[in-house]
């Protein structure tokens, strides 16, 4: 029997996954056994105007309301104040508007750019702008279930994080002319990431979401709120 989705039946899960922590955004539904909708794009800061008609639009070429969503997910953090405020709170509105609540899922935003790499090297690093020529970076181990973070995000330079990596690593994410340039002239032994592996997306992010799910974590979307870094350590 096949057991995946008619068209135009409902999804008896709905996973709405929404990623505003920088300027790359995406969206994504996720029923389960498939990706019925995603989109992703490199917004010029223009989130509060952008992600609720592309939200609204996903919804309508998939077929679906928004009173179908049966939990969400959003990036926890780090990124941008901005970016993760509007995606917080949009994720929390929708989730708090639902009778009872639905389920919102908050995953560390590094963790969703690491998910999507292969371990075919045993160390990662999992990078994002974080303005003012600085990151927002985290280092993973590949293990048999997948990569482990080692240690917390941290904020750095390219420089600074080119001191830190000194075994052959992949390097994964939002990776600037200036980022390749500085590792490549310091001898840091790393490989980049192909641009398709950088895109950090929701789908990522909605699979992430059901696992925990599935886990039988319900977190709650009252309490919701992000994670931001502040300094960078000595």
């Amino acid at each position: 029997m096949n057991s995946a989705r008619q068209p135009n039946s409902p999804p008896d899960t709905l996973i709405l996954a929404i990623d505003t922590a920088t300027r790359s955004v995406s969206l994504a539904l996720h029923d389960g056994q498939q990706i019925i909708a995603e989109e992703s794009w490199l917004s010029a800061s223009h989130h509060t105007v952008e992600v609720t008609p592309a939200l609204q639009a996903l919804l309508t070429r998939a077929g679906l309301h928004m009173q179908q969503v049966t939990a969400l997910a959003v990036p926890l953090g780090p990124g941008s104040y901005t970016g993760l405020r509007i995606g917080m709170s949009l994720a929390k509105g929708i989730a708090l508007a639902a009778d009872p609540p639905l389920p919102l899922v908050r995953v560390p935003t590094l963790d969703i750019v690491a998910e999507a790499q292969p371990r075919t090297i045993p160390r990662l690093c999992a990078v994002m702008q974080a303005g003012r020529r600085r990151l927002n970076a985290g280092l993973y181990l590949a293990t048999p279930t997948g990569w482990h973070a080692e240690g917390e995000p941290f904020i750095c330079t390219w420089a600074t994080l080119a001191g830190r990596v000194t075994a052959a690593t992949l390097v994964a994410g939002e990776i600037d002319a200036a980022g390749r340039e500085t590792l490549t002239a310091s001898g840091t032994p790393v490989t980049f990431a192909p641009p398709s592996q950088n895109v950090r997306r929701a789908a990522v992010l909605a699979e992430i979401a059901l696992r925990r799910l599935a886990s039988g974590e319900m977190p709650d979307a009252r309490s919701a709120a992000p994670l931001y870094l502040s300094s960078e350590p000595a």
